[in-house]
């Protein structure tokens, strides 16, 4: 069932320091008699108290200890100033060191995986869904975080990591990985030349707000700008997601987009109380399929608009492998991204061409309207951190990254660095390059793999006016739901066969589909469709709904 989800203060006052209060209250002693004195029994037991305060503060007082970290990427630029800046600012409390160990990211994978399994002692890793951390936890190499999540001794992780979040990244049962990403969906976009439309006479101000706009801007670039293909496609994406299949406003009926891999995706429906897959079809399925659906087959209208719109691009879309770079240099009129792609774009277009605006369309309505609870948040995240089960300083981990998250100061030493030195705040959710700085040799973290939460993220100020409150919109979680469907993996090993199979028939046409380059893409989907039944894709696809089922039934 789609579900919507939305400190304890304690006063202690001693005994003692109100007897010394009102000892203090009832002295007979006045200014002129109290040149000298001798202490009294409540000054007495209040020195007393402030030696044993003193006593215990020195006890609590950490006893030195080394992590041993291990991260993928390449070392940051000026990391070892940013080690130092933060065994200055904890050295009385924290009192940690690192060893951290950068591991490039094309060896990363090997080499977590070989360390772990030989049970070389580290007190940090990274790791993901897509590297090892599923077979790892498994194995038991991962720490139960259970006990320091939700926890008010850990405020930063209980903030950071709620709940409600929690719940859907657990592997193998228990929460091992702390999930790391900033915002809960990416809000889609295409990006264009305002000045041009604003030159055309397109949009609000050059705005375009719609279809109907954007089509009319591509058509103006098409017949005005010579040399300029309208829009840019890439060769493994094509129109991606301008066009949309299953969009989020069917969930209302419990119609969702499934996916055995290999870029097989179907329409799925569930009951009325979400309980069971009540039917699926693959685009260009045979109308029976499609019946409880409505009839109609959601792909149709994807495969046509491609074709359409196929005018626009270039000839040789399909090899092209980096469309970005023409939108950049003012050789193509828009290109389809999500929308953290835009400081980039902005800062390269108008480095090429000062006189250029980057222009934003939101093209999903609900996304471009910021409603509320449209869509789904997305709380699975792609990478993690993890604590092995064999580091002797659990403890002392968990106080790092509870450190680390408690506080925006905290957090932004690691994320962008040291403020005034590597950034400037630009109000409260956006930072800036000090003047001066060179980006080439300024701190450049990865974020991905140690500091990114919805929380606390800035956005750099590269980012437009318009399109920084979407950026900032897709980072807080009240403007979502959280779906029970989001916890759900599909385990496609028992019918590996199967999917590569289709996968293999699939690829023959998905990227001229893609690209609109097909004559008449639903008959050719329709055909391909059938050739992938008589292969037998419905056995995974049963599979799915087998597994699916029984998640559902056991949420």
């Amino acid at each position: 069932m789609l579900k919507k989800r939305k400190k304890i203060i304690s006063l202690a006052i001693a005994a003692a320091m109100l007897v010394g209060t009102l000892s203090g209250c009832s002295s007979t002693g006045t200014e002129n008699n109290n040149l000298e004195s001798t202490p009294t029994a409540a000054s007495e037991q209040q020195q007393q108290q402030q030696d044993t305060s003193a006593e215990t503060e020195a006890a609590v007082v950490r006893e030195p200890v080394t992590l041993k970290v291990l991260m993928n990427g390449d070392k940051p630029n000026d990391w070892d100033r940013i080690l130092e800046e933060f065994y200055t600012r904890t050295k009385d409390t924290l009192n940690i060191t690192f060893d951290w160990i950068w591991v490039p990211t094309a060896d990363y994978k090997d080499k977590l995986n070989v360390k772990m399994t030989a049970g070389e002692q580290y007190d940090l890793v990274f790791d993901a869904p897509w590297m090892h951390l599923r077979t790892l936890s498994a194995d038991g190499i991962y720490a139960d975080l259970s006990p320091y999540l939700n926890n008010d001794a850990y405020p930063g992780l209980k903030d950071c990591f709620p709940e409600d979040i929690m719940k859907y990244n657990k592997y193998s049962g228990i929460n091992c990985a702390l999930p790391l990403f900033f915002s809960y969906t990416g809000i889609n976009i295409v990006m264009y030349r305002m000045d041009w439309a604003k030159e055309f006479g397109i949009g609000t101000e050059g705005q375009i707000t719609n279809y109907e706009e954007l089509r009319a801007y591509l058509q103006a670039v098409k017949d005005n700008k010579s040399g300029v293909t309208p829009i840019a496609l890439k060769d493994n994406r094509g129109f991606y997601h301008l066009f949309e299949a299953i969009t989020n406003d069917l969930a209302k009926d419990n119609i969702y987009t499934g996916n055995l891999g290999q870029d097989i995706f179907f329409a799925y429906k569930l009951n009325e109380e979400e309980t069971e897959v009540v039917a699926t079809a693959l685009p260009g399925d045979p109308e029976e399929y499609w019946e409880p659906f409505g009839g109609v087959d959601y792909w149709q209208q994807k495969l046509e608009n491609q074709r359409e719109w196929n005018i626009f691009c270039e000839t040789d879309s399909l090899n092209q492998s980096d469309p970005g770079s023409l939108f950049q240099i003012g050789k193509a009129g828009a290109y389809i991204d999500t929308i953290d792609a835009v400081p980039k774009f902005n800062r390269l277009l108008t480095g090429n061409a000062p006189e250029a605006e980057l222009g934003v369309f939101v093209h999903e309505e609900a996304a471009r309207n910021m409603e509320k609870g449209a869509y789904s948040a997305a709380v699975n995240s792609s990478n993690c951190l993890a604590i092995p089960a064999n580091s002797p300083n659990i403890e002392r981990t968990v106080e790092f990254l509870n450190w680390l998250f408690e506080s925006p100061e905290n957090h932004d030493l690691f994320e962008y660095g040291i403020e005034g030195v590597h950034w400037e705040a630009d109000g409260d959710k956006q930072y800036t390059t000090p003047e001066g700085v060179d980006a080439a040799t300024n701190y450049n973290p990865n974020g991905w793999n140690l500091t990114w939460t919805p929380k606390y993220y800035r956005f750099s100020s590269d980012y437009t006016e318009y399109s920084v409150a979407y950026a900032v919109y897709s980072t807080e979680l009240e403007n979502f739901y959280i779906s029970d469907l989001k916890g759900f993996t599909f385990q496609s090993d028992s019918v590996k066969t199967e999917i590569t199979q289709n996968g293999a028939i699939l690829g023959e046409v998905l990227a001229p589909t893609h690209h609109g380059i097909l004559e008449n893409p639903y008959q050719v989907m329709q055909a391909t469709t059938a050739k992938m039944r008589e292969s037998n894709v419905q056995v995974a696809i049963d599979e799915w709904v087998r597994q699916m089922n029984e998640f559902l039934q056991n949420k």
